[in-house]
């Protein structure tokens, strides 16, 4: 038994936090992955997981194993909105969140949207777990050919217990509505229904969840949005707009993000 199963409670989660951010791997080789990769990578569940030698012998030494692969939707131009985007989040679903300790896929967010879609496509093809990150891209791929789809990044950063954890989620507007696409840890950070009236209510809506983890939001960055065009050589304007939800009454928090939101919704890319 490793010494992060020796403690509990709180001790114990801190000292995963401790392992995941030292031991947190990403696979940089391509596939098909590297054998050192996987050995870092069984390192990790070794370290976090209470039977990790166990689970480790288990799955390695089963050659033949079947594994199903998760089919991505089709989404045309005459695709229901509505009935594109629950598709699209069954299937980040299915290919199930990376808890592994290795991340699959080198996820260069700067790069050019053109690049950055073949990742999406080549995430696909492998059909491996996936992190948020990951999930957006993928859901940006996905809904391209929504072009009366709005899309944009929306990024947290919070802290809790001393601890700074990052997730972003796809930010969509149609028809007068604010939605989301993504994957986290946690099935109440995920997707939101294209139903929400304002742009504010979603951004208070994932705040009052990480409340409700004693997450404290301290950084909210909205990206300008995203054009539809999968061969565009530009990169994903991240920063559109950065609050800081600590710093800022609800008045101040609402007028800002609802004139940003004008910019939105007025989008014609």
């Amino acid at each position: 038994m490793t010494e992060a199963h020796d403690l509990t409670g709180v001790e114990q989660q801190h000292k995963l936090d401790d392992i995941i951010s030292k031991w947190w791997h990403v696979n940089k080789g391509g596939f098909p992955i590297a054998s050192d990769t996987w050995d870092k990578m069984w390192y990790y569940v070794r370290q976090v997981h209470p039977d990790g030698e166990q689970v480790e012998v288990s799955i390695r030494g089963e050659l033949h194993a079947k594994v199903s692969y998760p089919v991505p939707p089709v989404i045309t131009s005459s695709s229901s909105v509505t009935g594109a985007l629950a598709s699209i989040q069954d299937y980040l679903l299915q290919l199930q969140y990376n808890h592994t300790g290795t991340q699959f896929f080198d996820i260069k967010r700067y790069r050019s949207i053109a690049w950055l879609m073949d990742t999406a496509k080549e995430i696909i093809r492998v059909s491996l777990p996936i992190k948020c990150l990951e999930a957006f891209i993928l859901s940006l791929y996905l809904t391209a050919p929504l072009s009366q789809l709005h899309r944009f990044a929306i990024s947290f950063k919070s802290k809790c217990d001393g601890h700074t954890h990052r997730h972003v989620v796809m930010g969509v507007y149609c028809t007068n509505q604010f939605g989301a696409l993504g994957l986290s840890r946690k099935r109440n950070l995920m997707d939101k229904r294209l139903q929400v009236k304002s742009l504010t209510e979603l951004l208070e809506d994932y705040m009052q969840v990480y409340n409700s983890y004693n997450h404290k939001v301290v950084k909210v960055k909205l990206s300008l949005p995203i054009v539809h065009d999968l061969h565009s050589h530009e990169p994903i304007p991240w920063k559109g707009l950065i609050i800081r939800p600590t710093n800022m009454t609800p008045s101040e928090l609402k007028k800002t993000v609802e004139k940003y939101s004008r910019i939105i919704k007025l989008s014609t890319i």
